[in-house]
């Protein structure tokens, strides 16, 4: 899958607008710059841990990679 999460584009995700916007805003647009930022990162710019849940289930159903 080499490359696979940094084709994967934030829109791709079917994320609630909010927290699709939310990623984009904070320079996280795509599959891998999410798992780079990981949980931790995803606390920082003001998910709460329910958005922060389905991100990462979201990534993993496309990616087959869970947000650590």
């Amino acid at each position: 899958m080499c490359g696979g999460a940094s084709k994967i584009m934030v829109n791709d995700l079917n994320l609630p607008t909010d927290v699709e916007r939310r990623l984009i805003d904070n320079g996280l647009g795509t599959a891998q710059a999410i798992l780079d930022e990981g949980r931790t990162g995803l606390r920082t710019i003001g998910l709460n841990s329910v958005d922060i849940t389905g991100v990462s289930e979201a990534v993993h159903q496309e990616t087959g990679e869970w947000l650590e």
